[in-house]
């Protein structure tokens, strides 16, 4: 499942009045602390348009950190740059792991021309959401700042499955783990190499997958590696395989009720006790 929205890097940038001053502004549009709503109710292509409210009013958006990369660089260069830098500050905002949030992360680019000399910056933006996939975004009334720093209500904990035939398509977050739930977020693992290459292919994804989070589904049950009750199966959120090529290795891992059972309490370290389904 894919973590991060890529913008396209060729969007242009507009130079706006500076608020302070009254002065012409030759900046990046977007800056760092800035709080804001989209002007469409679909995901933003942009954030030209946006609404910007003070972070204690009710907003979707955060716009957590603006950095200028190399304008000259080729595109693919720029993409790495870009989501790199973005992930890396929403682990600093956030006090942990993006990818252990409830929380989803975009980017924007904005460049310009000036006197001459090109400049290219990306507006690194963080939103609450109730689900992994279809990321449906929520409005808060509070900066994201420090929410990871510990276990809490935007930690992903308990989740709900949502799959079409075999096929897993989503996951939605639950906010109390003692109503029923088909599944439970277990860590996050490292995907290896596959043959001493990242692994590309869909097999070797999901080989790849398998080897990390066997062991971090048994660490949490508390059970032997391999020993997994057969009421239970793994699954993970892998980055694609685009993704990885440009260093992204963590996978979400998860562990999940077979069929249409639900569990009514956490499973964390349940060990050998028998599971209560629903």
């Amino acid at each position: 499942m894919r973590m991060l929205l890529v913008a396209v890097l060729g969007l242009a940038g507009c130079t706006r009045a500076d608020p302070g001053n009254g002065e012409q502004y030759f900046g990046p549009n977007d800056r760092a602390n800035e709080c804001w709503n989209a002007n469409t109710s679909d995901i933003p292509t942009s954030t030209l348009g946006r609404r910007i409210v003070a972070c204690d009013r009710s907003h979707e958006y955060e716009t957590y950190h603006v950095g200028e990369i190399d304008p000259t660089a080729d595109e693919g260069t720029a993409i790495t740059a870009a989501a790199q830098l973005c992930a890396q500050e929403a682990d600093k905002l956030l006090g942990a792991p993006y990818l252990t949030g409830r929380v989803e992360l975009r980017w924007y680019p904005d460049t310009k021309t000036i006197n001459g000399k090109p400049h290219r910056w990306i507006a690194c933006v963080v939103a609450e959401t109730r689900s992994m996939a279809k990321k449906l975004v929520v409005a808060r009334t509070s900066s994201l700042r420090g929410v990871l720093a510990q276990s809490g209500p935007m930690t992903i904990q308990c989740v709900n499955r949502v799959s079409d035939g075999d096929t897993l398509i989503d996951f939605t977050y639950l906010p109390n783990c003692g109503d029923p739930h088909s599944g439970e977020f277990v860590g996050l693992a490292r995907l290896e190499d596959t043959d001493g290459h990242p692994p590309a292919t869909r097999d070797e994804l999901r080989a790849s997958g398998t080897r990390a989070c066997g062991a971090t589904v048994s660490g949490y049950l508390g059970v032997p590696e391999g020993r997994v009750p057969g009421e239970l199966m793994p699954l993970w959120a892998s980055p694609t395989a685009e993704e990885i090529q440009r260093g992204f290795r963590s996978v979400r891992c998860f562990v999940a009720v077979r069929g249409d059972k639900h569990l009514t309490r956490m499973i964390k370290g349940i060990g050998t006790e028998p599971l209560i389904l629903t």
